[in-house]
């Protein structure tokens, strides 16, 4: 697994491609969670002038109101308590739109991607092996944290709107104090970023050990007899035990250190809030009618910020499997352009009929895998209509491959296979053919045998 520096996190983020897999609905709930920040940031305005009212009702009735200087009658106790219940109902309202925004977003994301790496496993166009333990690694590790990284994103929008209007709000009351709060909040920041590297460094290695873990996992139940025959079961048993331990360990360090950067911003925050209160009562650089105001919008900060931390925290946390669902996103959209192109190529010779076996033609063909293991080198062979055909060799000489390019699940690397004049894929797409296939891993589902 790659590093990332600070600057890779937020570029070269294949935006596009991730769009079109997640889809409208999650699109628009992410786009969402913006007006949501302004919204809430409204909401924390109002409760700054709820508390110059209510100092107003108690000191008189020409007092400074609003977040601007002006003289006015207070406001009767009655309407203040309908200002109250107002604002807390709205803020409930946001807090919960917020969060539901994020889940749509969250599970939206996995639903997507999950249908999208179901289309690919079923795609007859691959030519590579789908390892178990590769399909289990991306749906219960890479998609689910991928897409609850996208929950926290959506999260943090809100809260970053939030702290950058607040932050120009504390400068509108007193510019001096407002920048010493800011210098302040700077310098949390700064802590934060520290804490969040070592996040970084260990929730990298999360997912490599997720899959170690699996493939180790699959290793056995595929081979569990020749583990019993070579009396292996201390070892692997070992090797498991080690895999386990060591995916806890990198996941509770990340963790560590995530919440620990969800809690300085409470620990700093406290101890700023101390500060400015000192410095604001004996310097006396804020009107007295807004000290509370002030303050009111400075621990609101500090525990945005808190939050803020919280989620950027568990962003970094789960950001390489989001990178890796990023580059699922990519490589998913250049699959389904290619199987669309291939589709209308061949949509013409899909409503050919075939009438009694076909023949088969095998001209000059090699097939290599990706790995770079070539398996047929020049092979030419005509298999006549009607005409059994035995096909015979050691292991993996290449009788398995071969099947695979007469079915059209493999393409070869040269030359080319026809079968009544077309390729195998468009022959086997006919519905009116049918072919029977019992490979060396087949298995019986349990119910009839039709089901089967």
């Amino acid at each position: 697994m790659p590093k990332y520096s600070f600057s890779e996190k937020i570029k070269n983020i294949p935006v596009k491609e991730l769009f079109q897999v997640i889809g409208p609905k999650v699109r628009f709930w992410l786009m969402f969670a913006p007006l949501l920040g302004v919204l809430a940031t409204a909401v924390e305005f109002w409760f700054a002038k709820f508390i110059q009212q209510f100092i107003a009702r108690l000191s008189g009735p020409a007092v400074t109101v609003g977040l601007a200087e002006a003289t006015g009658p207070a406001i009767g106790i009655g309407q203040l308590a309908l200002m109250l219940i107002g604002l807390g109902g709205l803020r409930a309202l946001l807090q919960f739109a917020t969060a539901q925004s994020a889940a749509h977003v969250h599970e939206g994301t996995n639903e997507a991607f999950r249908n999208r790496a179901l289309t690919e496993i079923l795609d007859d166009r691959r030519k590579d092996y789908i390892p178990a333990s590769s399909t289990y690694h991306f749906l219960s590790e890479v998609f689910p944290k991928g897409a609850q990284a996208l929950y926290y994103l959506a999260q943090a929008i809100p809260h970053l709107l939030v702290t950058v209007f607040v932050s120009a709000a504390l400068i509108y009351y007193s510019p001096s104090l407002g920048f010493i709060s800011l210098l302040g909040i700077g310098f949390i920041g700064l802590v934060m970023m520290r804490v969040n590297r070592a996040t970084t460094r260990y929730a990298r290695e999360v997912p490599l050990e997720q899959r170690r873990l699996l493939a180790g996992i699959e290793r056995i139940t595929r081979n569990w007899l020749l583990v019993r025959v070579l009396r292996t079961q201390a070892w692997e048993s070992d090797q498991i035990s080690k895999n386990i331990s060591s995916y806890a360990r990198h996941s509770i360090s990340a963790y560590k250190y995530s919440n620990a950067a969800a809690a300085i911003p409470q620990l700093l925050g406290a101890a700023m809030v101390a500060l400015i209160s000192i410095i604001a009562i004996d310097y006396k650089m804020i009107d007295q009618a807004l000290i509370l105001s002030f303050m009111y919008l400075f621990f609101r900060l500090t525990q945005t910020l808190s939050a803020l931390g919280n989620y950027g925290g568990t962003f970094l946390l789960l950001f390489p499997q989001f990178r890796a669902t990023c580059d699922y996103a990519v490589k998913s959209e250049k699959m389904r352009a290619a199987r669309l192109a291939a589709s209308l190529l061949s949509s013409e010779s899909l409503i050919l009929e075939r009438r009694g076996p076909p023949s088969i033609k095998v001209q000059n063909v090699s097939f290599t895998y990706p790995s770079g293991s070539k398996v047929l080198s020049d092979l030419t062979a005509t298999f006549n209509a009607g005409q059994q055909t035995g096909i015979v060799g050691r292991s993996g000489s290449g009788k398995s491959t071969l099947l695979c390019l007469l079915l059209g699940v493999f393409e070869s690397s040269e030359g080319q296979i026809t079968i009544d004049e077309l390729t195998p894929r468009d022959f086997c797409a006919r519905m009116s053919d049918r072919i029977g296939y019992v490979g060396a891993d087949s298995f019986l589902v349990e119910g009839t045998v039709k089901d089967n």
